[in-house]
């Protein structure tokens, strides 16, 4: 196994009112999956754009991006308690993965 470091870029319609609170929610929820570590997000609240970062131990890259894929979707899910309605606003999904040793 080794550990892959991923960045996740989505686009967030609907406007960003609300949005900066929802994603520490989901950043709360990524800090508490063992699956994650170092996870982190940026956004940029005037365009929509959110990247979550992440590293995860995997076998290789494309099941390192599917574990990443269903960690914030599961993040995304779980904060959903929080503000009804957001995780359907998350869309045009981006990622890239590398290996975590440099």
């Amino acid at each position: 196994m080794d550990a892959f470091y991923l960045e996740i870029a989505m686009r967030v319609s609907g406007g960003a009112e609300g949005l900066e609170q929802y994603l520490d929610h989901v950043l709360e929820q990524l800090l508490v999956d063992d699956r994650a570590t170092d996870p982190d997000y940026v956004a940029s609240l005037a365009d929509g754009r959110v990247e979550f970062a992440l590293t995860v131990t995997a076998p290789d890259q494309g099941e390192a991006l599917a574990e990443a894929i269903e960690i914030v979707h599961t993040a995304l899910r779980a904060a959903e308690a929080e503000g009804p309605g957001w995780e359907s606003r998350f869309q045009e999904t981006q990622s890239l993965v590398r290996s975590a040793v440099a």
